[in-house]
C-alpha cells in the first residue's frame, strides 16, 4: 500500500515527464519528482512510460515504492535507463529494462498477474528483498538473475492456478537464489550459464532445459508434482542434501548431465523414476530410491563412481534398477542394490574396492544383458 494518499494525473507519461513538488502530490500515472530524492519518490504506472535519459539523473530512475498496474509498460528497453527501487514493487503489468543497465529491486517484489512480465534482456536483475507471487515471465536473456531474499507464492494451495509458476527465460548468464528459502509452484528455467541454488527449495515442480556450466544445489529440494525435478547442465553438483520427488504417483527426478557429490552424502528419492544420464563422480555416499509399483525405475547410463570413486551406492527401493555402466566405491558401504523386481547389468564392472570389509550385495533377481558383468 502506498504509505499516502495522492490523486493520479490522466493520460500516458511520455520523455522527461517530472513534476517537481512536495511528497503530498507526487504520484501520478508515470514519473515522480526527483526533486525530494528515492526517500519520497513513489512511482505508479497507470498506462506506458517511456523514458529519456537525458531527463533522468545519472541515468538511473530511482524510487522507493514502484506500482506498475494492469496494462501498464515502464519501458527501458532502448533508453539507456537503469532502474532502482528502494522499497517494495508491485508490477501487474510489464517492465523491460533496456538490456544493459542494472534492474535493482531492494525490497519486496511482487507479481500478483498471470500476465505480470519482467524483460530484463541482456539487464543483471537483483531482487534484494522477498519475491512474492512471482508469478508471470521473467525474460532475463543473456542477464544475471540474482535472488538474495526468498522467493514465495502464496497461493491456496498452489496448484490451484496454472499461473502460479516462475518462468524465466535466459540465453546465457548466471542464475542464483541466495537465502531464505525458494517456494513456489513451478520453477522453469530455460537456460544458464551457471546456476546457484544457496537455499532449500519447495515447489511443485522444478526444471531446468540447459545449462553450459555448473548447477549447483546446496540444500534440500521437494516437489509435489508428476515432473518432480529436471535439470540439464554440463555439470551438476549436488551437495550433502536429499531430493524428493514426492506424492504424485508420476513424479520423476532426472539429470542429464555430469553429476558431483561435492561435500557429504546425497540421497535422491522419487515415487516413479530416476535416470542420470551422466556419469556420477565424487568421494561421498550416495543413496537411491523410487516406489515399488510396476513401471517404477532407476537407471544409471554412464559409470558410477568415475572419474572419482564414490564412497558407496546404496538403492534401497526399486522395481527395475539399471547400470548400464561400471560402479566403481571406495568405502565401507560399498554397493548395496535391492529391486522388487529386476537389476539389469549391461556389460560392466562393479568394484567395491579399497576397504579391505566392503562387499557387493545385490537383492532381487539379476539379469545380464548385453555382456559380462
Amino acid at each position: 500500500a502506498e504509505p499516502y494518499a495522492v490523486p493520479r494525473s490522466s493520460g500516458a507519461i511520455s520523455a522527461g515527464s517530472f513534476v517537481n513538488g512536495v511528497p503530498s502530490e507526487v504520484v501520478y500515472q508515470g514519473i515522480t519528482t526527483s526533486a525530494w530524492g528515492p526517500s519520497y519518490n513513489i512511482i505508479t504506472l497507470d498506462n506506458a512510460a517511456n523514458l529519456d535519459p537525458s531527463t533522468i539523473a545519472g541515468g538511473t530512475l530511482s524510487a522507493a515504492y514502484l506500482s506498475v498496474n494492469t496494462g501498464a509498460i515502464l519501458d527501458l528497453d532502448t533508453d539507456g535507463v537503469a532502474l532502482s527501487v528502494t522499497y517494495d514493487t508491485t508490477n501487474d503489468g510489464t517492465i523491460t529494462g533496456d538490456g544493459t543497465r542494472p534492474i535493482t529491486f531492494g525490497g519486496n517484489y511482487t507479481g500478483n498477474a498471470a500476465s505480470a512480465t519482467l524483460t530484463a534482456s541482456g539487464t543483471n536483475t537483483y531482487f534484494r528483498g522477498i519475491a512474492t507471487d512471482l508469478r508471470g515471465t521473467l525474460n532475463a536473456g543473456t542477464g544475471t538473475v540474482t535472488f538474495d531474499g526468498s522467493v514465495n507464492q502464496t497461493l491456496t494451495p498452489p496448484a490451484a492456478s496454472a499461473f502460479n509458476i516462475l518462468t524465466v527465460n535466459k540465453t546465457s548468464g548466471d542464475f542464483t537464489v541466495n537465502t531464505n528459502a525458494l517456494d513456489c509452484a513451478s520453477l522453469n528455467l530455460t537456460t544458464c550459464v551457471n546456476a546457484t541454488f544457496n537455499t532449500a527449495i519447495t515447489a511443485t515442480s522444478i526444471s531446468q532445459l540447459a545449462g553450459t556450466g555448473t548447477t549447483s544445489f546446496h540444500e534440500n529440494v521437494t516437489t509435489s508434482g508428476a515432473l518432480g525435478i529436471k535439470v540439464t547442465a554440463a555439470t551438476i553438483n549436488l551437495d550433502e542434501l536429499t531430493m524428493t520427488a514426492g506424492t504424485d504417483p508420476a513424479a520423476l527426478i532426472e539429470y542429464h548431465g555430469n553429476v558431483t557429490l561435492t561435500t557429504g552424502p546425497t540421497s535422491l528419492n522419487a515415487i516413479k523414476t530416476i535416470l542420470v544420464d551422466g556419469p556420477v563422480s565424487g568421494p561421498q555416499a550416495l543413496t537411491v530410491e523410487t516406489g515399488i509399483a510396476l513401471g517404477s525405475a532407476i537407471t544409471f547410463a554412464q559409470a558410477v563412481g568415475s572419474p572419482t570413486p564414490l564412497d558407496a551406492i546404496t538403492v534401497t527401493n526399486g522395481y527395475d534398477v539399471t547400470f548400464q555402466n561400471n560402479v566403481t566405491t571406495s568405502g565401507l558401504g560399498g554397493i548395496n542394490v535391492t529391486a522388487a523386481n529386476i537389476i539389469n547389468l549391461d556389460e560392466l564392472t562393479m568394484t567395491a574396492g579399497t576397504d579391505p570389509a566392503a562387499l557387493i550385495e545385490l537383492h532381487g533377481n539379476v539379469t545380464l544383458t548385453t555382456g559380462l558383468a
